[in-house]
């Protein structure tokens, strides 16, 4: 090799080995709660890598290159808080603020947020008739049933289960005081029904029960006051308070069974036995207020409640008698009764976040079941909601 050819070589390496070298950058995720004070121990994810935030309430990742991220964090009795961060050729440094994810949100996603899942309603009360109208039809001629037969002053008892969809939509929330947080969310629900009203004669054969199907839907909302830590954790910020309203709506095709008979005077016809098969439509509808207590144990999996709840509930019943009297005379008997009941109940129930051991994507799996008793009414409620975020926060 010729000197001249020596001098270059020894020219490219120096001006190669003297180029600066590309570094990774490193980028530090802050985690801190909505007080701004730092989260310890939360699960970190930056795209394919993972950490845990120390005392500090920071995770490190070296050697990340330049790029977009997806960005998670999460920990248990958290919100998991998802985004995306762009990482720069230098150091990167990202602050996450995350909120506490209790059981009894169940009702109550995040601002931001939605849940749907399945929901059965369950109600078994006594009903009081307060109006009652009977009409007989013999051809165009109308006869006023007047004063309404005994055979029409039972004793009434409703049976109406509901199989929903609901769909709660969080709010925003309401830091108001350091210790003093709310949560709101409204809900819709949307489903079907299966309802009998039994009528208890003072004869067997006066023994009938109204049975059918139908629609229901319903709305209400809901506001939870919690108790954040201030800094240090506490007993009190395991201790909530909810309170709401629910309206409920709903209708059923209806058929009485067995159909039965009576004895019927239709004017000038004298009394003669008629034969009745009867059919037509149960609407109703409830207004329900209540307020609950409850309190979170195990990382807030499982939120015991209690409380109380006052029920409206109104429903009219339009019925036609297919009727056959003595001598083949046509008659049709239409029925318009309206029944009502209203209870003061308690409330027992429990919200759970059971799942989320199981994996990561069951965290936001929320079931609650809970039971209503009162003097003249008792209901049942099961719920099981999966929560969504709509956008990040």
């Amino acid at each position: 090799m010729t000197d001249a050819r020596r001098w270059l070589v020894a020219a490219v390496l120096a001006a190669f080995c003297s180029a600066p070298l590309a570094e990774a950058a490193v980028t530090t995720v802050t985690v801190t709660d909505q007080n701004g004070q730092a989260v310890a121990g939360a699960s970190v994810s930056l795209g394919t890598l993972t950490g845990t935030t120390d005392a500090s309430g920071r995770a490190t990742f070296s050697d990340v290159p330049a790029g977009s991220y997806d960005l998670s964090v999460a920990g248990d009795g958290l919100k998991t808080n998802t985004r995306k961060v762009s990482v720069g050729a230098t150091d990167t440094a990202v602050a996450v603020t995350v909120v506490p994810f209790y059981a009894w949100m169940t009702q109550m996603p995040g601002f931001g947020g939605l849940g749907v899942g399945p929901s059965y309603e369950g109600t078994f009360a006594d009903v009081d008739i307060r109006k009652s109208r009977l009409r007989d039809f013999v051809g165009n001629t109308v006869f006023p049933v007047d004063p309404v037969p005994d055979f029409r002053r039972f004793d009434y008892s409703l049976r109406l289960n509901e199989a929903l969809v609901d769909v709660p939509i969080g709010l925003p929330s309401w830091s108001i005081a350091p210790r003093l947080r709310l949560d709101s969310a409204v809900h819709v629900a949307l489903g079907g029904n299966s309802v009998e009203l039994e009528q208890d004669g003072p004869g067997s054969a006066h023994d009938t029960t109204l049975k059918g199907s139908g629609f229901s839907w319903g709305a209400g909302a809901e506001i939870g006051v919690s108790f954040p830590a201030q800094g240090k954790a506490d007993w009190l910020e395991d201790f909530y308070l909810r309170v709401g309203y629910r309206y409920r709506d709903g209708s059923a095709d209806v058929e009485r069974s067995p159909g039965g008979s009576e004895t019927a005077g239709f004017n000038p016809v004298p009394p003669a036995t008629a034969r009745l098969g009867e059919d037509g439509d149960l609407d109703w509808y409830s207004h329900t207020g209540f307020a609950h207590v409850g309190y979170s144990f195990w990382s807030d999996r499982v939120t015991p409640y209690v409380g109380l709840q006052y029920q409206y509930r109104k429903m009219n019943l339009e019925t036609s008698n297919r009727v056959e009297v003595g001598g083949g005379l046509p008659v049709t008997r239409k029925v318009s009764q309206e029944f009502r009941y209203s209870d003061w109940m308690g409330v027992v129930g429990v919200d759970a976040r059971p799942f989320g051991s199981l994996s990561k994507c069951l965290d936001s799996l929320f079931l609650r079941s809970e039971v209503q008793f009162g003097s003249n009414a008792v209901g049942v409620q099961v719920k099981l909601i999966y929560h969504f975020d709509l956008w990040d926060e």
